[in-house]
């Protein structure tokens, strides 16, 4: 009866061991998380930052869809006579090579 008691001695002490571990664990668990949900949250911040760049940036990109240009084109001078032509102003004479 005597090596029984001793065995649910050291039994209630095994017990009290893992319960204290499993609050040590619990508590990182929590600070995990709780880091995990800040980095979340920094990593949709970034992202939103990301894509404002990214449509800033095509915002001071015009695209022009359907002109065939060859290598030997000044573009620049192109785009002004057909957006000149488009919006129906007048022609300006510029002295470009």
């Amino acid at each position: 009866m005597e090596a029984m008691g001793s065995d649910v001695q050291q039994l209630n002490l095994r017990m009290t061991d893992l319960e204290e571990e499993r609050e040590v664990m619990q508590a990182q668990i929590t600070n995990l998380t709780s880091v995990i949900d800040s980095h979340l949250l920094q990593y949709a911040a970034t992202q939103q930052h990301i894509d404002d760049l990214d449509n800033r940036s095509r915002r001071n990109n015009l695209g022009i869809r359907g002109m065939l240009g060859s290598q030997g084109e000044n573009l620049s001078l192109l785009l002004t006579e057909v957006f000149n032509l488009i919006l129906g102003t007048p022609k300006r004479h510029t002295n470009q090579a």
